[in-house]
């Protein structure tokens, strides 16, 4: 009985269709936030530092 179930297979009702075009991952969007992110990380660690510099002064 327990071989018979593991001979069941699942039928597809649709077949399997290419996607027309590709939703993820949008590269340049992800390096561009990347490089986005990482200079306003900068910025505001320069700035930090110069306002620490300035109140040490």
């Amino acid at each position: 009985m327990v071989s018979e179930r593991k001979l069941v297979y699942i039928a597809a009702f649709l077949g399997p269709a290419l996607p027309e075009s590709a939703r993820y991952p949008k590269r340049w969007m992800w390096s561009l936030g990347t490089v986005g992110g990482a200079l306003v990380a900068w910025f505001a660690l320069c700035g930090v530092a110069a306002a620490v510099r300035n109140h040490m002064a």
